[in-house]
């Protein structure tokens, strides 16, 4: 059957995105309209997994928590090594870092990140430097790709898109991707920590 595909703008890293309807909107490497035989030649071609779930992610909000407006968030989850809560709240594994971890150990170092830790990050107003909003959106990406969510990259995936970034210098594209993935439609699964 020949028809037309219109392609969303919905970037999910190496995954193909397949919705429902009358129309079938798809991302495809390149972005752009394609024909249906176009599309199932390109999909045909790659070896990429197609995914007609509905990925989740906590945006930063959630995982540095307001405890001054009283929203705690998943702040309590990763505040100590191997928190007990984090596990406890559904989370796979042991929580990848804590509050107090210096970023510049963890991700590929900046010489203007030397200062931050992974709360500190968490904590990036609106107007803040591109580098600081793509680390503060990383941080988020991190824990939640960590915590076992549908979340549409791995923590590998996440570290590696980082020092992309900070090779190319490209971080607004890198803030925006992950903002987008942070606030996915599928929403926050994970509960609100209490302390």
């Amino acid at each position: 059957m020949k028809g037309k595909i219109f392609l969303t703008s919905l970037v999910v890293g190496p995954l193909i995105v397949v919705g429902f309807g009358q129309h079938m909107p798809v991302t495809l490497a390149n972005e752009t309209e394609a024909s249906t035989d176009d599309a199932i030649t390109e999909l045909s071609a790659e070896s990429t997994p197609v995914s007609t779930g509905v990925f989740e992610g906590c945006p930063g909000s959630f995982w540095r928590g307001s405890p001054e407006d009283g929203v705690q968030g998943g702040r309590w989850l990763w505040n100590d090594v191997i928190d007990p809560e984090w596990s406890a709240s559904g989370g796979e594994g042991a929580n990848p870092n804590i509050w107090i971890y210096g970023f510049n150990t963890f991700f590929t170092p900046m010489p203007e990140l030397a200062a931050s830790t992974m709360m500190s990050l968490l904590n990036v107003e609106d107007d803040a430097e591109d580098y600081r909003k793509a680390a503060s959106s990383l941080v988020a990406g991190y824990l939640n790709a960590s915590w076992g969510m549908a979340y549409p990259y791995t923590a590998d995936e996440l570290a590696a898109k980082w020092d992309a970034a900070v090779r190319s210098g490209n971080f607004v594209d890198l803030h925006t991707e992950l903002e987008r993935a942070n606030n996915a439609v599928g929403g926050c699964p994970v509960p609100t920590s209490a302390e």
